[in-house]
């Protein structure tokens, strides 16, 4: 496995944007654009809730340091 591990880090780290085609990149902004509406739209929905209200038990438990925003007092999540 080591090798196709290799394989696909060489290719991602070669790969240029202008190498992609444009209906690829048109195609992963769309996905973007829809994952983005998804977890707006669903954030406020009680299994989201849910989820959210975990993730930030989990943070006070152990803070992640990433998942900070600018503003040291607001997060992300």
């Amino acid at each position: 496995m080591a090798k196709e591990t290799a394989e696909l880090a060489h290719y991602a780290a070669s790969c240029r944007y202008e190498d992609i085609p444009p209906d690829v990149i048109e195609r992963a902004k769309q996905c973007i654009i829809d994952t983005i509406a998804a977890v707006v739209f669903g954030y406020h929905l009680p299994w989201s809730r849910i989820v959210v209200a975990f993730a930030q038990n989990m943070r006070r438990r152990q803070p992640w340091p990433m998942a900070r925003s600018r503003t040291p007092s607001r997060w992300i999540i």
